[in-house]
């Protein structure tokens, strides 16, 4: 019953500015702080320049490791989620930067972790949104070398509409080429408890799934829709999809794990290498927590895979 208060109140944390009591009391159970020396910490980085360019979302931060990591280390990706319409790489609750730590937990461990910001609906639509992504994973790459980093280790992290937005971006190769990503330049992707891998699929709305926001946000009759909605049908054997690591909360929505066993199955399917894992005590929204928490599974798994999947060049 404690744990479900504490749990109760992150979330009323995370969705809105409530009293700094409650804030810590959510914080307290979740967040680990990761440290990382200042110098290796490169802020509000712009990733796109120029006509266009958002001065304050075409940003990312890049963590790199500590110095004397050996050369040719990997690098992540990692985007936020938010109902594809609201947070930021910046966001603080109670004080403590979520997504910033996971940055700087990575990084101390020997990958290279950049987190991003990018456009939210509805200033921008779907499409542009896997066009910021895309662009911001090619300047990863580009500048992964000069870094110290193997730009062939490459991994996309994100959670619930991020984990849509990076494995769009893992699997569509017109997206990737547009962004000047070549075909398999992406080596694995940790999707954790996504958000709209398939909008057709009935079943998703027949336990619980809300209809009315995969519609608003996908462009329900229009071409977005149709050719966004479902990004399980670009899953191929040939080419292959990347490695694929499917977290879930222990305590997700189960319109949520549908989506997730959707994903698996396709990749089944196809012949890919895909594992998946429940994250105990968990619940959607302090996932984002958990991957930056040393004692906890999603960061382990999170670890081990990155370590244990093999990269090739494109």
């Amino acid at each position: 019953m404690v744990l479900r208060t504490l749990v109760l109140a992150f979330l009323t944390a995370l969705s809105s500015a409530c009293a700094s009591s409650v804030e810590r009391a959510g914080i307290k159970v979740f967040y680990r702080a990761a440290e990382l020396p200042e110098n290796r910490i490169r802020k509000d980085v712009a990733y796109k320049e120029g006509d266009g360019a958002d001065a304050q979302k075409h940003r990312l931060d890049l963590f790199l490791p500590p110095e004397g990591t050996a050369a040719g280390f990997p690098a992540m990706v990692f985007v936020h989620g938010g109902y594809w319409s609201s947070g930021d790489r910046t966001l603080l609750v109670g004080g403590k930067d979520i997504y910033r730590n996971i940055g700087r937990f990575y990084a101390s461990r020997g990958i290279a972790t950049a987190v991003i910001s990018y456009r939210l609906q509805p200033r921008v639509a779907l499409p542009d949104q896997l066009d910021d992504v895309a662009t911001a994973v090619a300047w990863v790459r580009a500048h992964l070398e000069e870094n110290g980093g193997d730009p062939a280790k490459l991994f996309l992290a994100g959670h619930s509409a991020g984990g849509q937005l990076v494995t769009r971006l893992a699997l569509d190769r017109e997206l990737q080429q547009r962004a000047g990503l070549p075909g398999g330049s992406v080596c694995g992707v940790v999707a954790i408890d996504g958000a709209g891998y398939d909008v057709t699929d009935e079943m998703t709305y027949e336990i619980g799934g809300t209809r009315s926001i995969y519609k608003s946000k996908f462009g329900h009759g229009t071409e977005v829709w149709e050719k966004y909605g479902n990004t399980l049908a670009l899953i191929t054997k040939d080419p292959p999809p990347p490695a694929f690591l499917v977290l879930l909360a222990g305590r997700e929505h189960p319109s949520l794990i549908r989506q997730s066993q959707l994903l698996q199955n396709a990749l089944h399917r196809a012949g890919g290498k895909v594992s998946g894992a429940l994250v105990p005590r968990h619940i959607h929204s302090s996932m984002a927590l958990a991957m930056s928490n040393p004692k906890n599974l999603a960061a382990k798994r999170t670890l081990q895979f990155i370590a244990e999947t093999p990269c090739t060049k494109p």
